[in-house]
């Protein structure tokens, strides 16, 4: 590990942040775009009229026994981005196989989410690559038996960051860009289920 990535890797693999706010946003930025916003109760509209909602899957694989692999489900249009479904699941004795269930499970919720198309809305995932190729690719597999699915991952559309047909490499810097779509266009909530896929979790 190089000298000048190290705060990288402590931030990736063991979770310890750069800064001394041991988060991304502090507690009232969250609360304010998540907690104290009012639930959404009308679906967005698509940018083509008609069109099913395209629904984008982040999958942050757990990389130790005391992180938990954390999954979350987002709908955009009509200016906003909403938050479909969340989970953190605790998989410290988990296999593969068990990871790959709680993806299908969680995938299967949201095809049946009532702003989701069961058969003609697009999933997204955006699978973390950091800490093992090889379980982002089995966890892919598991998003392929709920077509259709797109993956814009590739070598032609972004040149680093990421494993071509599979996911994504991010990194701090990466993660507060990211944020910042979200300044943009504050995150909201809607009225599902009590929890995973469907609601707010």
């Amino acid at each position: 590990m190089p000298k000048n990535r190290a705060a990288d890797f402590a931030a990736e693999v063991f979770g310890v942040m750069k800064h001394e706010v041991d988060a991304f946003l502090p507690d009232r930025v969250v609360n304010k775009c998540f907690v104290d916003r009012p639930r959404d109760n009308a679906p967005p509209q698509p940018s083509i009229a008609g069109d099913p909602l395209t629904v984008w899957v982040g999958v942050d694989l757990a990389g130790h026994s005391k992180s938990e692999l954390g999954l979350c489900a987002l709908v955009a249009g009509s200016g906003r981005i909403i938050l479909i479904g969340a989970a953190s699941v605790s998989v410290a004795r988990c296999q593969m196989s068990e990871l790959q269930a709680i993806v299908r499970d969680f995938t299967k919720q949201l095809r049946a989410h009532p702003w989701v198309d069961a058969r003609n809305s697009i999933i997204v995932p955006v699978i973390e690559c950091n800490l093992n190729e090889v379980s982002a690719m089995s966890l892919l597999a598991a998003f392929e038996e709920f077509p259709p699915l797109f993956m814009p991952f590739t070598a032609d559309r972004f040149p680093t960051l990421v494993t071509p047909g599979v996911g994504v490499w991010t990194n701090e810097d990466t993660k507060l860009a990211s944020l910042q779509v979200h300044a943009a266009q504050p995150p909201t909530h809607n009225r599902g289920g009590g929890g995973g896929a469907g609601g707010h979790n």
